[in-house]
């Protein structure tokens, strides 16, 4: 452009050196981000060759900018996900802590209830009374005597009186007393008297008592079978002497 005869050309703040005038556009993605000017103070001083070659700078210059700019959207980008991952990580490894502190926890709290369920069991091993614990479909699921049997040679973990004993009338009314006590969730405490295997009068107090979970209701039962002979036998003898 020759600026003297170009009414375009607009002068400003005295720039009346320049004679010649030649732009190009820097065009990223379709927009104009800027301009490459030159100037001259020779009249018509650029050619097309000057033109020509201006617009390729200004094309590689637009190159260099959006490279400059992908650049910066990848570093961005990275430092985002950089963050995430961080954010991510220490969010695991929080969890990760509390998961193996619950862990830790549970395990204390199964090793503490194995250990009085040993102290428990040692206990009852050690009482004279029979005990035992039955589900709510009366099958044995614990005794403290492991010569408790009701022939004397069958095991009867899983087993129900129906399961043990040879006369399913009597076995049977065990069952429906026992069924009865759990529907109830009452406590039910008889005297036995009767003449055992070995010829001799034998009395035995059993107990039943309902057994329920957290939310009161009846799972199963605990029994206790307690040997009162030698006590019957004593009042007997003092009822004796007290007569004679």
């Amino acid at each position: 452009t020759d600026t003297t005869s170009d009414p375009r050309w607009l002068v400003v703040n005295n720039y009346t050196w320049a004679k010649s005038y030649l732009g190009a556009p820097i065009i990223v993605q379709g927009e104009t981000v800027g301009f490459i000017n030159l100037d001259s103070k020779q009249v018509n001083y650029f050619t097309p060759k000057h033109k020509q070659r201006l617009q390729v700078f200004a094309n590689h210059a637009a190159i260099a900018i959006q490279n400059a700019q992908l650049f910066e959207q990848t570093q961005r980008y990275a430092d985002d996900l950089e963050l995430r991952v961080d954010l991510r990580t220490t969010e695991l490894t929080q969890a990760n802590k509390e998961l193996t502190e619950q862990i830790i926890k549970r395990q204390q709290a199964e090793e503490k209830l194995a250990e009085e369920r040993n102290i428990l069991r040692t206990i009852l091993k050690s009482l004279p009374d029979v005990v035992y614990v039955k589900n709510r479909q009366s099958e044995f699921m614990f005794t403290n005597r492991h010569e408790y049997r009701a022939d004397g040679t069958q095991e009867i973990m899983g087993k129900t009186d129906l399961d043990l004993f040879e006369d399913e009338t009597f076995a049977k009314k065990l069952v429906d007393k026992e069924q009865k006590l759990m529907r109830d969730g009452v406590t039910r405490i008889d005297e036995e008297h009767f003449i055992n295997e070995s010829g001799d009068e034998q009395w035995i107090i059993k107990t039943k008592v309902p057994l329920f979970d957290d939310n009161s209701e009846v799972i199963g039962m605990v029994g206790v079978n307690q040997d009162v002979t030698e006590i019957k036998m004593a009042e007997r003898q003092l009822q004796q002497l007290l007569s004679s």
